[in-house]
């Protein structure tokens, strides 16, 4: 059923200010600068005299009578409902609708939101002000109507990625809002030149509609492992056999601040194994993984892309006992991130990207940190190069050259530097520029495609990837 909507809010573009006083212009000749100076400071005596008070008939925000929803096929109010900070009562104003519409596309279930408001039952249409004794304008109640588009939310993703060298391929079951409930469940299952690799992952982002939110998953593969050293020359290979169970428990504690901790159990078997220059063999064994982190996101949606800062911190342990029976010996690591995404080209919903990044620790060598294929080290070997300490810094520059109704595609050039340093080789050095596109398909909740190639120029050497239905 559509509803007259009565729009509250008017974005001033100059003028004057609601009951506001503009005198008449006059056409007498204009008083000498002393006269002036005399007027103006007299004004400013009684002005300064006075107490402060709204000005008559100034209005104060509308306040909140009931909230509507319109369009949902699938998900249920309740879930929505308890994604929306608002009580009856509170006040509604533009601020409070954008920050609204944003926090709705957050969820990742919705490519639409459309935020109206109307006068609440027993309200004129529209609501007048009425000046009350102090001169402050009796708060209008109204109701706030919510119309939203779902995105599609069970969907195959059909899964591939290469880097010219290795190839993989499967299928991604994915499905985002299960039984309309704003939590997710993926299974996986991939194969290729280099294995398979299987699991299943839940999400909870708001456990029972509290700020405490969660995940599991589960997992097994047998993959060829093989690292690398920036200018492609191979340091081992193996063949890896890997079972684990994992699970995270958080909290979130403003839109913007959240903070957990979890708990990984790995069985490993290591089979094949050929090193060069006197390369370490991967540790066996069951591994016991505890870690906690700390996660800030200011980030705001525009169009597909994301502007504002963001930062980060992860810390763990490791500790495991071998076949043998034997405790092997506790290792430890902590990363950071920040990044800052500030508007670029602002009419094509362009970003400029600032990110930096490292970590420092010992680790296991089959624990250590898979640094490539991310965000400030893809002139590393796609999906090769692991590392006890890292640092690395890039810019980004990110434009949508097609926005439609459908998606978007967006393209992007970059350049990163970076270091990093692993038992068994000496400190390794890379920089130099990259470029890619990603599409997105605003019905679902991943990027659907992308692309990327890049160039160290330290060690000579060109990575490219190319990955369809992975999160880029």
């Amino acid at each position: 059923m559509r509803h007259r909507v009565v729009s509250l809010f008017l974005r001033s573009r100059g003028g004057t200010a609601p009951g506001e006083i503009v005198p008449a212009r006059s056409r007498t000749l204009r008083p000498g600068w002393k006269v002036r100076a005399s007027r103006a400071a007299l004004t400013w005596a009684v002005l300064a005299s006075l107490p402060l008070a709204p000005a008559f008939g100034e209005t104060a925000p509308p306040l909140l009578e009931e909230i509507i929803l319109e369009g949902l096929r699938k998900t249920r109010e309740t879930a929505v409902l308890q994604a929306i900070p608002l009580e009856q009562g509170d006040p509604v104003t533009a601020r409070t609708l954008t920050d609204l519409e944003e926090i709705l596309l957050d969820t990742g279930i919705f490519s639409e939101v459309t935020l109206t408001t109307r006068p609440a039952a027993g309200e004129p249409s529209p609501a007048p002000a009425t000046p009350s004794g102090t001169g402050q304008a009796d708060p209008a109640r109204v109701d706030l109507v919510i119309t939203l588009r779902e995105k599609v939310t069970l969907v195959p993703i059909p899964f591939f990625a290469t880097d010219g060298s290795a190839a993989t391929g499967g299928l991604i079951l994915l499905e985002s809002n299960l039984l309309g409930l704003n939590k997710q469940l993926i299974t996986v299952a991939i194969a290729g030149t280099e294995g398979f690799n299987g699991m299943v992952i839940y999400t909870d982002p708001s456990i029972a509609g509290s700020n405490w939110f969660g995940s599991f998953n589960t997992g097994l593969r047998e993959t060829e492992e093989d690292h690398r050293l920036p200018d492609d020359t191979r340091i081992r290979d193996y063949t890896l056999k890997e079972q684990s169970l994992s699970g995270r428990l958080g909290y979130r504690f403003t839109r913007d601040i959240r903070a957990g901790a979890g708990l990984r159990l790995t069985n490993r078997e290591i089979s094949s194994f050929r090193g060069w220059a006197g390369a370490e063999v991967p540790e066996e064994g069951l591994f016991v993984v505890p870690s906690a982190f700390l996660d800030y996101d200011a980030t705001r949606p525009r169009g597909v892309l994301r502007l504002g800062p963001k930062a980060g911190l992860r810390a763990s342990l490791a500790t495991g006992e071998n076949h043998s029976g034997d405790i092997d010996d506790v290792g430890w690591e902590t990363s950071a991130r920040a990044e800052l995404a500030l508007p670029l080209v602002p009419s094509r919903g362009g970003r400029l990207r600032l990110l930096l990044s490292g970590g420092i620790g010992d680790m296991p060598l089959g624990e250590q940190q898979d640094i490539s294929a991310r965000d400030g080290y893809r002139t590393l070997p796609y999906q090769k190069t692991v590392a006890d300490e890292w640092a690395g810094t890039a810019i980004f520059a990110e434009v949508p050259l097609i926005n439609r109704s459908w998606g978007a595609f967006v393209v992007s050039h970059y350049w990163e530097a970076g270091t990093f340093d692993a038992s068994g080789h000496s400190r390794q050095y890379f920089a130099g520029p990259g470029g890619g596109f990603r599409v997105y398909l605003r019905e679902v909740a991943i990027p659907a495609m992308g692309f990327d190639v890049a160039a160290n120029l330290i060690d000579p050497d060109v990575v490219f990837s190319f990955t369809i239905g992975a999160q880029m």
